[in-house]
C-alpha cells in the first residue's frame, strides 16, 4: 500500500513537472468565472485517476482470487472515464490534455507496476534479511 501510494504521487509530480516544462494554456471558460492560473497539459487529475485505474487493473489481473474482477474492472474504468469527461466538460482541459495526462497515468502506473514485480517482490526480501543478519552482527 504504501508503495502504491508513493507511486501514485511520483506519477502525479511527473504531470506536474510537465506542466511547468510544457507550459500549455488550460482552455478559456465560456462562462464568466476566471480560468486556472497554472498550466493544462497534462491534466495531473487524469493522471492521478489513470494511474489508480491501470496498477489495480493490473492487480486485479494478476490475482486469481479476487471475486467478480470483471465487474470491479468496469467500475474502475467507468470511475476514471467519469473524471476524465468532467475535467474536459468542466472546461479545466482540453482533450488532448486529458488524454495526455491518461495516457501518462497508465504508463507510469504499469512501470511502477512491473517495478514491484519484477524489482522489488525479487529483491527486497533478501536485502532485507541481509539487513536483518547485518544488524545481529553488529548488535
Amino acid at each position: 500500500m504504501v508503495y502504491f501510494t508513493a507511486s501514485a504521487i511520483a506519477a502525479t509530480l511527473v504531470a506536474k513537472v510537465l506542466k511547468n516544462i510544457i507550459k500549455q494554456p488550460r482552455p478559456l471558460p465560456s462562462n464568466e468565472k476566471k480560468s486556472k492560473k497554472s498550466y493544462g497539459m497534462p491534466s495531473s487529475h487524469s493522471t492521478a485517476i489513470s494511474f489508480f485505474t491501470s496498477y489495480l487493473t493490473c492487480v486485479v489481473l494478476v490475482t486469481p482470487t479476487i471475486p467478480y474482477k470483471y465487474l470491479l474492472l468496469i467500475v474502475f474504468h467507468c470511475f476514471s472515464l467519469s473524471v476524465v469527461w468532467s475535467r474536459v466538460r468542466l472546461q479545466h482541459h482540453t482533450r488532448a490534455q486529458v488524454v495526455a495526462g491518461t495516457l501518462l497515468g497508465a504508463f507510469l502506473a504499469i512501470v511502477a507496476f512491473l517495478m514491484w514485480i519484477y524489482l522489488f517482490s525479487t529483491y527486497l526480501p533478501h536485502l532485507i534479511q541481509n539487513i536483518d543478519v547485518l544488524k545481529g552482527i553488529l548488535s
